[in-house]
């Protein structure tokens, strides 16, 4: 995982640890704001971003979009078959 800082100092960790936080808290815009910044840091995203954005699209009742991250989640992770190995596990013991 990368992180990068932008000019203004924030750096692309702390935008995702933020969404996440945001996402417990019950925020799912402001989450989606954080994640997204996060992902425009790195230049992309990984698992984390596209996950927690599938749950706070679906939180706010917009399911298309909520499918799409979950998807592309999926994807990243079938890529990246050493990464992720939490999320890899928790997304196999749903499914069974």
């Amino acid at each position: 995982m990368l992180f990068r800082s932008s000019p203004s100092g924030i750096s692309s960790y702390s935008s995702l640890i933020t969404g996440i936080a945001r996402y417990h808290l019950g925020q799912y815009d402001a989450s989606i704001e954080s994640l997204e910044q996060s992902m425009k840091l790195r230049r992309g995203g990984d698992s984390y971003e596209f996950m927690y954005l599938a749950g706070a699209h679906l939180q706010n009742g917009r399911k298309d979009e909520a499918l799409r991250w979950y998807d592309k989640g999926v994807r990243w992770i079938d890529a990246h078959p050493d990464s992720e190995p939490l999320i890899r596990n928790d997304l196999k013991t749903r499914a069974e």
